[in-house]
């Protein structure tokens, strides 16, 4: 069995390398030499398939195409197969220009970053892409009109600036257009750091970091991004196709700079919720790669030599929302965290190499500066015995004055989404007196809206990283952060965030102030953490060089190819 690939960050060479601004080339890694000759890990060469089309499926729509606007895995997928940005992710997860002509020009204090875009960079209309359509594209993002929900990934940058622009009570609140963030003109991007982080670089090719070319964003207004013929891309590949809710097609962006480096001339999408429908549609030889879950169809399939499982850099939680007063009883809080199996949810229910998490920050993930893995210092966070949990919500309910409570548990329409939905229910119904769950299910899209309007009050939902560092995964429950939608309120917690962000040049105290934030959040028990997520997946023979990052997208298939069987 492989392990999936995992990212080692030793954040204090990080420092080194991420911020030192080392001599560089635009004849990096992602270059290729156009030869239909493919040499594998084995040392021989296979010969590519003239048709090079892929058939894939997906478990839910694209939510939005719009950069400024998307939170979820699923958009972010897609763009990265449409939109470029500064850097791209090579093999090795690490940030390489893309349309970034060579490595950015870092001043001596690291706060001054600047960029040259490469002069055979071009939007699929024809217009060059440019260093305004950077400054267009991040400062809209930060824009009230636009409500990005990823804007808070600019502060995370620590990007100039983009503090105070978020901060609703700042003198600069809402002006955008003083983000640290300048296109000196067509070539030339500067950026301007209040306080550089170690990983800034590997962040220039995620979401909102990506450009957009302002003409078409006005032409279209409100409908830009809609459909296919109202956006226009400069990525390796172009939507031709969109067929709401049912799938989309990829036709292969000849004039993308490095379109020797990418082979697939097509790359069809169905939407198929249903894991156990896609098996079947593998079986078929409809779609080329399948993810698995559940004993049947992981035994099925765990002898076929395209047979792959590890362990995701993603943890599965419940939220838990503000709208009933009881839910903002801490006792009841606590209880409902430990009134859930999580062996049995992982070993039986998922069985897909899923492990349970009393956590936030995965295993695996990262490593700290001393080569220890970040679940070193605390392996498991406010973990009691059912019985605790038992008494706890005796308690919580007695200072509620109640007996009977019924909450609703958002979820996702998807069929594993609503197996987990149902076992949750049962699990906390029987583990309390007096609980009702009810299952709301609802469309992807509705779902995150749900989510982020802050409608419920038990939600189901993961997070995946966004960027190679733990505090990915902790800044998003600060006191008043747009995913924040628990609206936790922790002060020591928000403080311990602060000084981290301010800290990147003592990066062993930085690490251990993260960890003690994460004790410190779950013990409050907002957050219900389940299971950190195993993949299990199969692919066809004649597929190669799909990948499944640590972090930004959860599948990579921009560089994969047909061979012949």
């Amino acid at each position: 069995m492989k392990k999936r690939t995992g990212l080692l960050l030793m954040i204090s060479v990080a420092l080194i390398v991420l911020l030192s601004g080392c001599a560089g080339s635009n004849e990096n890694d992602m270059e290729a030499d156009g030869s239909n000759q493919i040499e594998n890990e084995g040392d021989t060469e296979e010969k590519m398939a003239d048709e090079q089309v892929l058939n894939l499926a997906s478990t839910s729509e694209i939510p939005t195409m719009d950069v400024g606007a998307a939170v979820d895995a699923t958009s972010s997928n897609a763009m990265g197969a449409g939109f470029s940005g500064l850097m791209r992710l090579d093999e090795n997860e690490q940030p390489v220009p893309d349309m970034a002509a060579e490595e950015p020009e870092i001043s001596e204090d690291q706060k001054s970053w600047t960029f040259k875009i490469r002069e055979d960079a071009e939007w699929s209309n024809g217009d060059p892409v440019t260093a305004h359509d950077f400054e267009f594209s991040w400062k809209r993002a930060l824009s009230p009109k636009t409500n990005g929900e990823y804007s808070f990934l600019f502060e995370a940058a620590g990007i100039k600036n983009a503090k105070e622009i978020l901060d609703p009570e700042s003198d600069i609140a809402g002006e955008a257009e003083k983000l640290g963030v300048t296109a000196v003109d067509d070539e030339t991007l500067e950026v301007e750091l209040s306080n550089p982080q170690p990983y800034f670089e590997s962040l220039l090719w995620f979401g909102p970091f990506l450009p957009m070319n302002e003409d078409v964003v006005n032409e279209y207004g409100d409908q830009y991004a809609q459909e296919v013929d109202t956006m226009v891309y400069n990525g390796p590949y172009i939507m031709s196709e969109w067929n709401h809710g049912e799938g989309w097609t990829w036709e292969k962006n000849d004039d993308y700079w490095n379109a020797d480096a990418h082979h697939l001339q097509e790359v069809h999408f169905t939407v198929v919720k249903d894991v156990s429908t896609q098996a079947k549609l593998f079986d078929q030889d409809e779609i080329a790669q399948t993810d698995l879950n559940g004993d049947e169809l992981i035994a099925k399939y765990q002898d076929d030599s395209g047979f792959d499982q590890g362990l995701d850099a993603s943890t599965m939680s419940i939220r838990i929302g503000q709208r009933q007063p009881t839910l903002k009883n801490e006792k009841i809080r606590t209880a409902l965290y430990n009134g859930i199996d999580r062996e049995a949810l992982t070993d039986v229910l998922l069985s897909d190499g899923s492990i349970p998490a009393y956590y936030e920050v995965p295993k695996e993930f990262v490593d700290s500066p001393e080569g220890e893995d970040f679940r070193e210092a605390y392996p498991d966070i406010n973990k009691l015995t059912k019985e605790e949990a038992i008494d706890l919500w005796s308690e919580g309910l007695k200072e509620e004055g109640e007996e009977k409570v019924t909450h609703e548990l958002y979820v996702s329409d998807g069929s594993q989404d609503e197996m987990i939905a149902e076992y949750i229910q049962d699990q906390l119904e029987d583990a309390f007196d007096g609980l009702s769950i009810e299952i709301v299910k609802l469309p992807w899209k509705a779902f995150l809206e749900s989510y982020l309007e802050k409608e419920y009050d038990l939600s189901y939902i993961g997070f995946s990283p966004d960027y190679n560092d733990p505090i990915t995964f902790l800044d998003i429950f600060t006191t008043g952060h747009q995913q924040n939608t628990m609206d936790i309120e922790l002060s020591e917690y928000d403080d311990i965030i602060s000084e981290v962000k301010e800290m990147a040049d003592d990066p062993e105290k930085r690490w251990k102030l993260m960890q003690e934030a994460e004790k410190i959040l779950l013990e409050d028990a907002s957050d219900i953490p389940l299971y950190q997520k195993g993949h299990s997946w199969v692919e066809k023979p004649y597929v190669k060089n799909i990948r499944y990052p640590v972090y930004g997208v959860n599948i990579d298939w921009y560089q994969a190819y047909i061979v012949n069987e």
